[in-house]
C-alpha cells in the first residue's frame, strides 16, 4: 500500500511509455485489470504508439475520486 499512495497518472504514463519502448518495434498491446485496465485504456492515446489496448473490470468513465476517465478524454 505504501506505493499505491505515491502512484500519478504522469508516473503511470511515464512507465508505460518506457515499456512500450523497451519492448521495440514489433505491435505492442497494453492489458491491465481494474486500475490497470482503466490505465490501459487511457494508453489507448496514439502518443503511446500501442497496437491495441485491453482492459478488463477497468473504468472507462468517470469513477469515485479519479475524476475524468478516458472516454472524456480527446
Amino acid at each position: 500500500m505504501e506505493h499505491i499512495v505515491k502512484l500519478t497518472r504522469d508516473g503511470i504514463q511515464a512507465d508505460l511509455r518506457a515499456a512500450a519502448a523497451h519492448l521495440g518495434d514489433g505491435p505492442v498491446v497494453a492489458l491491465g485489470f481494474c486500475m490497470g485496465g482503466r490505465n490501459a485504456f487511457f494508453a489507448s492515446d496514439p502518443r503511446f504508439g500501442f497496437a491495441g489496448v485491453i482492459g478488463f473490470y477497468g473504468a472507462p468513465g468517470i469513477a469515485g475520486p479519479y475524476g475524468p476517465g478516458p472516454t472524456q478524454r480527446r
